[in-house]
């Protein structure tokens, strides 16, 4: 199962991707290929406005975005991108929401 994480403080938002989600096997787990696409997305969005990717590996993904008006609205579409990924996969993906 993949476990995302979106936390949020004062000041920095935190997303993380982690695990693999079982679906297929590796190279044709459209699950993880998905997750990834997002987070990749994430991880450009993060050096775009200031923020750091904190680890890149094979069932590993973090960034960090400072809290502004322009991450709000990037996260808040990572969070319905996400959702709606896991409506159709849910048994393949959990996501835990921290002060958002």
């Amino acid at each position: 199962m993949i476990e995302i994480t979106i936390a949020r403080n004062n000041k920095t938002f935190e997303i993380t991707a982690n695990g693999h989600s079982g679906y297929a096997p590796v190279g044709e787990d459209i699950v993880c290929s998905g997750v990834t696409s997002v987070m990749l997305f994430a991880a450009n969005a993060a050096i775009c406005t200031n923020g750091e990717l904190l680890k890149m590996e094979s069932g590993e993904i973090g960034v960090t975005m400072p809290v502004t008006k322009q991450t709000e609205l990037i996260v808040e579409a990572l969070k319905m991108t996400f959702d709606t990924m896991r409506i159709r996969y849910g048994e393949w993906i959990n996501i835990s929401l921290k002060g958002v």
